[in-house]
């Protein structure tokens, strides 16, 4: 989430390119998060695996 409390003194009001930027910037926070979240869950499957390679190894 962005907050903007107040502009600069020479700003008036947003204009087009300013929504334009936020608009930029929150598609590439959700892209970061999605990432995020894909990683997480490529990790635990990694670990799980592992682990089951580990108990495998352990009975042979």
């Amino acid at each position: 989430m962005v907050v903007i409390y107040e502009l600069l003194q020479q700003k008036d009001g947003f204009e087009v390119v300013d929504k334009e930027l936020f608009s930029l910037l929150g598609d590439h926070a959700a892209t970061a998060i999605y990432s995020s979240q894909l990683h997480t869950q490529s990790e635990r499957k990694l670990n799980t695996l592992q682990n089951m390679l580990d108990i495998l190894k352990l009975d042979m």
